[in-house]
């Protein structure tokens, strides 16, 4: 029963460590995968502030170059000089493509309005440079004080200001909701790692347990086997002590027995009577080798019994099997008989005395 727990509690561990590794091996490759997860989504998120950030200044110099505009309009008409609308159009243009961009990548629909109408003041610049070159070219000269003084220019400046605050102001906000999901990303990751090392723990933990007391039992199993070597040792010592005192108080009367029959022998005896002792002393002999058999109980229990060879009487040796139980048979009101094959001759090689015990 030790012996098949043992062997259920190896299999149970054995399940047990490889369950681990596979669990193990699971939860790495999640930590793997949550972490890349995470990561690429850390990497377009900074990349989408960083480009809210570049829009942003951009932004700014939009404002500031829209003004530019402005000042290179006004100087123009106050000195009449139409050097100061060189490059305008190509400002206006890169102001254009921008705004272009942005509206692509705007989701807003409120900004996108703003976008719009911030496109179309840009081009509004544009058309005043246009009519200030067609007066210029009609009349010789642009001094027309009253685009200098009018109502309408101001505004337009004004709210080309007011629009490039406000949607700065909505890519600030939009900005400050990415840094907050990038931090919230950040934490959620960092709280995943943290439950991923908690069950790392835990499973170790719990590994760590059943090995010190797979240990345990097997220091348990270790000592109960040193006792039980032990107690095998002094029941085999005590066995063999109570053989070897059996088989001398045996061997004592079984001597004497030999010895008489040996005396009988030698006086003058009726031929059933000689029969009687003959058989009395081949049954001693056979006994006595028995005796001697009993004491070598290391050959016994390794199954080394002696095989001693020797010239006999096949006929002989089943006929004093039979004078041996002759009178037990008659007692008992039976009948023996034997019968050897006459194919087998009489005389045979080997041990007379393992064949009589056998029959």
């Amino acid at each position: 029963m030790i012996n098949i727990s043992t062997v259920m509690g190896n299999k149970r561990f054995a399940y047990l460590i490889v369950l681990t590794f596979v669990a193990g091996s699971a939860l790495l490759i999640a930590v793997q995968i949550n972490s890349a997860r995470n990561t690429k989504a850390l990497i377009n998120n900074n990349n989408t502030l960083l480009h809210e950030l570049h829009a942003s200044n951009h932004l700014r110099e939009i404002d500031r170059d829209i003004l530019g505009v402005e000042s290179r309009i006004r100087a123009s008409i106050a000195t009449n000089d139409t050097t100061h609308l060189e490059g305008i159009d190509q400002k206006i243009n890169q102001i254009e493509t921008f705004l272009d961009s942005l509206s692509k990548d705007n989701a807003d629909t409120a900004e996108e309005h703003l976008i719009t109408r911030l496109s179309v003041l840009a081009m509004d610049k544009k058309v005043v440079k246009e009519i200030l070159l067609h007066r210029y070219h009609e009349l010789g000269n642009m001094n027309d004080q009253t685009s200098i003084a009018n109502p309408r220019a101001r505004k337009i400046s004004n709210e080309i200001t007011s629009i490039t605050a406000k949607i700065y102001r909505s890519r600030q906000l939009h900005m400050i909701d990415l840094s907050k999901k990038s931090e919230e990303m950040g934490d959620k990751s960092r709280l995943y790692d943290i439950y991923i090392l908690i069950l790392l723990v835990i499973g170790g933990a719990i590994v760590g347990f059943h090995i010190i007391r797979q240990f345990r039992r097997q220091h348990l199993l270790i000592k109960e086997l040193d006792v039980a070597e032990k107690n095998a040792t002094v029941a085999a010592q005590t066995k063999e002590n109570f053989l070897a005192n059996m088989s001398h108080e045996i061997r004592t009367p079984l001597s004497g027995i030999l010895g008489f029959t040996n005396l009988l022998q030698k006086r003058p005896l009726d031929d059933t009577a000689a029969e009687f002792v003959s058989s009395i002393q081949r049954s001693g002999e056979n006994l006595m080798a028995i005796i001697n058999d009993i004491l070598d109980l290391s050959k016994i229990e390794a199954g080394m019994m002696r095989i001693t060879p020797g010239v006999f009487s096949i006929n002989g040796l089943i006929n004093s099997v039979e004078t041996l139980f002759s009178e037990r048979v008659k007692e008992k009101k039976l009948t023996i008989s034997s019968q050897v094959d006459p194919s087998i001759p009489d005389t045979l090689i080997g041990d007379a005395t393992r064949l009589t015990q056998i029959l």
